[in-house]
């Protein structure tokens, strides 16, 4: 049996644009089947992946890291930093997005991933660290319970014809 290999977490690179696409729309056809009530990308957002994924890139407040095994890109992790004078904490950290390939969960790659941001955030000196989760999304769930994350808004939707019918 080979040894597996270890990841090696770096900052994404241009060259890695075919990889954060694909992975950014798995993530979002992920989202999509753990709740059939969140928005659904249309064709036309999915056409538009690639400008989101560019400036995902190019942000002045944002960093990407990717995991890669091999030579082969198997996840990546996306943060953005806000600085706000209106509320404390004044400077607040946003996970945006983390994906791992399939075969690859369970391993460790995206608790990595996320220290990498840690580190991206740290820097920035970031007070506290927030994000979204998708309801439903079992394994995000978990994954961000185990690393401390608790839910303190929900958000709640329903289409305008069921809500003028309980008026």
């Amino acid at each position: 049996m080979k040894p597996k290999r270890e990841p090696m977490i770096r900052g994404a690179r241009a060259s890695d644009r075919g990889d954060l696409v694909e992975m950014r729309l798995l993530l979002q056809r992920h989202l999509e089947a753990s709740n059939p009530r969140i928005w659904r990308m249309t064709e036309e957002g999915e056409r538009k992946i690639a400008e989101e994924v560019e400036q995902m890139l190019c942000g002045e407040d944002s960093r990407v890291v990717v995991a890669e095994v091999g030579g082969v890109v198997v996840g990546y992790a996306y943060g953005t930093v806000s600085r706000r004078a209106s509320f404390t904490p004044r400077s607040v950290g946003f996970i945006n997005g983390i994906y791992v390939r399939e075969p690859y969960r369970r391993r460790g790659i995206g608790t990595r991933l996320v220290g990498e941001l840690c580190k991206f955030f740290d820097a920035e000196k970031m007070e506290e660290v927030n994000l979204r989760y998708v309801v439903g999304n079992r394994e995000g769930e978990g994954f961000w319970r185990r690393l401390g994350f608790k839910p303190i808004i929900h958000t709640a939707n329903t289409s305008l014809e069921e809500l003028e019918r309980r008026l």
